[in-house]
């Protein structure tokens, strides 16, 4: 009787164990996934702004005609990051791209 218990007991260690370890997966991999995509869109905001920033270094507006692909994919990166919401392009390119001077509110 008592070897049947003890498998009994390691048993109900076993999954309380697969149960903790369980939990624990699942909430740091919801975790993760927020801040992965979070650091997809400074990325591509990044690249984008670089690309801006070389090709319109002073951030004049009369230039963005010609940018139209990357101010596109900047304007969306911000408006994922929340930093752009209903702004006009350039004004959202302003405050989002940190090579460019801010605006006075």
């Amino acid at each position: 009787m008592k070897g049947i218990s003890i498998a009994i007991e390691t048993i109900v260690y076993i999954i309380l164990a697969v149960t903790v370890l369980s939990i624990l997966l699942f909430f740091f991999t919801s975790q993760a996934g927020p801040s992965r995509r979070d650091l997809d869109y400074q990325r591509i905001r990044n690249q984008y702004c670089g690309v801006y920033a070389n090709q319109n270094p002073t951030c004049d507006q009369a230039k963005d005609a010609k940018l139209t692909d990357e101010i596109t994919k900047i304007k969306d990166a911000c408006k994922n990051l929340k930093i752009c919401t209903t702004q006009p392009d350039h004004e959202c390119i302003l405050n989002c791209c940190i090579f460019c001077p801010k605006p006075i509110a």
